[in-house]
């Protein structure tokens, strides 16, 4: 098998994942935006993506990304694989039972309500589970067993959006049984994976690790745990002060916006975590790093400028299409989520090939000059224009990371070649004309056609740049040149 047709397979399996997890996690999305209302749902949303998020980060420690760097190094000696692997499981569960109080004694002192503390509580135990899962996944991963990862990532959000649709049948979707749902769903999950990382890799979580090498696992994954909880604070930054300046329903207005980047997030995921074992064994190899980069830059730029342009120019067919009525109001912060969307497609991609060239430290310098940056932007715009400021907010801040991360690659010797800018840039302009064009066509014919044309772009500069590479993907024997 080449090397393209496996890092093709690999990406293949992580997309399917990334599709069919979502789609059903945004199945329950969409049940809960439409079945609750706009202030029941900013209290799930702020204990789900909010607190739960930042408490999932905070156990997790930044484990997930270093688990997966060094297992790629390591995966043959099997003793230090072992070693590592149990380190890591009763890592978080210390980190676990370090920050749950905290969690709760915070939230209290923020004068949130008994319910929603108790309510947030599930959810903290939820996002603990869902992050010892994908921990479970990143060792798969590291692997390349790629194929797990999606089996157990659909069976997972398969039974939320299952439980959240009996609950709205039932009449029964509160958000305490929205919790518990979710908090079942994990736990089946977690328990899953468990096992099928000792029957595929053989490594066990319930060896008993040195307290000596937790410490130094502890202080070597360190820079990628304060790059992923700042980053994660400066993501939810907006919600944080949307919740203390305005009300719930701005909360609301902001995530339901957000729901649909968010979860097109699976694509950048799945594909550049398909391609890091290998970029992480091949740092040295500039050229070859280079290359990986360039198409990666390329392809998620197209996608995610296809996806962005129906929010620029669809903006209310997708908020009644995604939602409902109520949600109109927020259209500018749809339109911003938009440009936000082609922002984090490049950016995780940018930082993901910084951190396979050993460069952690200067994601997390970056991220640490630009969560100041967002909360300064947030207290300015927020007062004044809400959910849209936040947007707003989060979308500038992007642009300060895009412009750090082209500089830091560049002294590193990768490059982002200007005329991938002018594609995609071209592809918005394609997009967003046919849609002006064809107004008077009804929605649907007017969509497709917009669809169309864009698919057909993509394919085209594919097939101009990289068709050796596709050859190559679709080749039954083995090419050195691969």
């Amino acid at each position: 098998m080449t090397q393209a047709r496996r890092h093709a397979r690999n990406a293949l399996a992580l997309l399917l994942s990334g599709i069919a997890s979502k789609l059903l996690f945004l199945v329950a999305s969409l049940i809960i935006v439409k079945k609750v209302s706009v202030g029941v749902n900013g209290d799930y949303r702020l204990a789900l993506l909010t607190f739960g998020q930042v408490f999932a980060v905070l156990t997790e420690f930044g484990l997930r990304g270093y688990m997966v760097r060094q297992f790629a190094r390591i995966r043959d000696n099997y003793a230090s694989a072992q070693a590592l692997f149990a380190e890591t499981v009763y890592l978080r569960l210390l980190l676990f039972a370090v920050f749950f109080p905290i969690f709760q004694i915070l939230m209290h002192a923020l004068g949130y309500s008994s319910e929603f503390l108790s309510v947030a509580g599930w959810f903290l135990v939820y996002a603990f589970l869902d992050a010892a899962s994908m921990g479970f996944k990143a060792t798969l991963r590291a692997y390349e067993r790629m194929e797990f990862d999606a089996w157990f990532s659909i069976l997972g959000r398969g039974l939320i959006a299952a439980g959240v649709y009996l609950l709205y049948k039932n009449g029964a979707l509160t958000l305490q049984n929205i919790a518990l749902v979710h908090l079942s769903a994990a736990a089946v999950e977690t328990t899953g994976l468990t096992f099928t990382v000792r029957f595929v890799t053989r490594l066990s979580p319930f060896r008993l690790p040195q307290w000596s090498a937790m410490k130094r696992v502890f202080l070597e994954s360190l820079p990628f745990a304060v790059l992923v909880v700042v980053g994660m604070l400066y993501l939810r930054t907006g919600s944080l002060v949307l919740s203390w300046l305005r009300s719930s329903d701005d909360v609301s207005y902001l995530y339901t916006a957000a729901m649909i980047p968010e979860a097109g997030n699976f694509i950048p995921i799945a594909v550049v975590n398909a391609l890091l074992p290998f970029l992480a064994r091949n740092h040295g190899n500039t050229p070859l790093v280079q290359a990986y980069f360039s198409a990666l830059m390329r392809y998620l730029g197209l996608i995610a400028a296809a996806i962005a342009v129906y929010f620029f120019w669809e903006t209310r067919w997708i908020i009644l299409l995604f939602s409902k009525p109520e949600y109109l109001v927020a259209e500018t912060t749809f339109r911003w989520m938009g440009a936000w969307l082609i922002l984090t497609f490049l950016q995780y991609a940018m930082a993901n090939m910084l951190i396979c060239l050993n460069q952690e430290k200067l994601v997390l310098r970056r991220y640490l000059l630009m969560l100041p940056l967002n909360i300064i932007l947030n207290v300015v715009f927020v007062p004044k224009w809400g959910a849209a400021g936040a947007a707003a907010a989060l979308t500038l801040s992007e642009v300060f990371c895009i412009l750090f991360d082209v500089v830091m690659l560049h002294n590193c010797g990768i490059v982002v070649h200007i005329r991938i800018v002018l594609q995609v840039l071209g592809l918005i302009a394609l997009g967003g004309a046919t849609l002006y064009c064809a107004e008077p066509l009804p929605q649907w014919p007017r969509v497709l056609m917009a669809g169309a044309l864009m698919t057909a772009f993509i394919v085209g500069t594919a097939l101009y740049h990289d068709r050796r590479l596709i050859s190559a993907v679709f080749a039954r024997k083995t090419h050195d040149e691969a």
